[in-house]
């Protein structure tokens, strides 16, 4: 069903969507925006009314509140989404220190894309990654093949082409289940769990706003041998929100700091001063230097080599890295799709950030019950490329 813009009037990030609220966070549950309709400039740089999702923004976080969005990113993400028809979410980030400059999502049937906890799909493969290199499971030179199938335990798994050798940096870039499954296989999954929790997976991003939180699995018995190999490539047991992923994210761009998301700079007290708000410096996170950048370089070979996943997305002139990752979207609540129905929605992601190297601006994006899995960095690229347009 492809739902015109005006049909989700409603907007939540809440609680009530999320199912759990932030510890200190503002609940805006009983908000709901007039339209879901983006802010027009006058012109460009020009000064833009709020949107009236920023509208509704202001009236959670007070009147006095001196927020980071801009403008111009605000209304590039916003128009990008609403664009898709889709439910979804979008949030751009400044990824050194978890500054907030745009944030926008339409609400769906599992409530708000920002904040409802869900299966990462792919985009966990680069966690994965981490915890293989920090283990020795895998080493920069590591070699696997892939043929397109993968057999363990009486099961034949699938990875959606033959890849052939590949070395981790590859393996991330075109996405190969299989390099990941045989990862999944080997892989302590205690130890993939530290390096989720160590990324907050699991834990409040620091946003002023309520948000759910995404869960870390306990290992798997031996019931169910195939589930490491399904957490590997993020089809299993563990969730996150597209919030505590961006955020994670971030810390990958930025070499291993694990940012505070924060909306409010500074408030103004009752006689004009302005008061700086206090936010919490980024968390150091403990790994290799040379781990991280194996990750980054895949990421960039994502969208910048011929073979790369998201290479289709890449934009002249402006390079960028990224991840996507997408999987079918599970039933609606009360309803038994038949097999062909449900592989025709697609929940999809894509985390990207610019340039490559330093990067200064990471945007997330995740549409649920999509008709194409590659929406979402569809949705990253348009917001790029207005970034593109933007820059002097």
């Amino acid at each position: 069903m492809n739902l015109a813009p005006s049909a989700f009037a409603a907007l939540c990030i809440t609680a009530a969507c999320a199912g759990t609220a932030g510890t200190g966070a503002t609940d805006t549950s009983a908000i709901r925006a007039r339209a879901a309709q983006p802010a027009t400039p006058a012109k460009l740089g020009g000064v833009r009314a709020d949107s009236a999702y920023v509208a509704a923004l202001r009236t959670a976080l007070g009147a006095d509140a001196e927020l980071s969005l801009v403008p111009e990113l605000q209304a590039a993400s916003e128009s990008a989404l609403l664009a898709e028809r889709k439910p979804g979410g979008v949030v751009l980030l400044e990824p050194n220190d978890g500054r907030v400059l745009a944030i926008f999502s339409v609400s769906g049937d599992r409530g708000d894309p920002l904040v409802t906890p869900t299966q990462p799909n792919s985009t966990f493969k680069s966690f994965t990654a981490l915890a293989a290199l920090r283990d020795g499971i895998v080493t920069p030179s590591s070699v696997h093949h892939c043929s397109g199938r993968y057999p363990f335990a009486g099961v034949t798994l699938s990875c959606p082409s033959a890849h052939g050798d590949e070395d981790a940096r590859r393996a991330l870039a075109v996405s190969c289940n299989s390099f990941f499954y045989d990862v999944g296989s080997r892989l302590d999954a205690t130890h993939l769990a530290a390096v989720a929790r160590a990324f907050g997976l699991d834990k409040h991003t620091g946003i002023e706003l309520a948000e759910g939180l995404g869960s870390i699995p306990a290992p798997a018995d031996d019931a169910h041998p195939l589930r490491p190999l399904l957490d590997a490539i993020g089809h299993g047991a563990y969730t996150v929100t597209l919030l505590e992923l961006a955020r994670a994210y971030a810390a990958i761009a930025n070499g291993g700091r694990l940012p505070s998301l924060h909306l409010v700079d500074a408030r103004r007290r009752a006689d004009g001063v302005r008061v700086p708000s206090v936010h919490l410096p980024p968390e150091q996170l403990q790994f290799e230097p040379s781990a991280l950048e194996l990750v980054r370089r895949g990421l960039a070979d994502a969208v910048a080599a011929d073979y790369g996943k998201a290479h289709a997305f890449a934009l002249e002139g402006y390079p960028f890295a990224g991840k996507p990752g997408g999987g079918d979207s599970p039933p609606r609540a009360g309803q038994v799709p038949t097999e062909a129905e449900q592989s025709v929605e697609q929940d999809t992601w894509f985390l990207g950030y610019a340039p490559p190297t330093r990067p200064t601006l990471l945007v997330a994006a995740r549409l649920e019950r999509a008709r194409d899995g590659h929406v979402a960095a569809s949705v990253v690229s348009r917001v790029l490329a207005r970034v593109r347009e933007l820059s002097p």
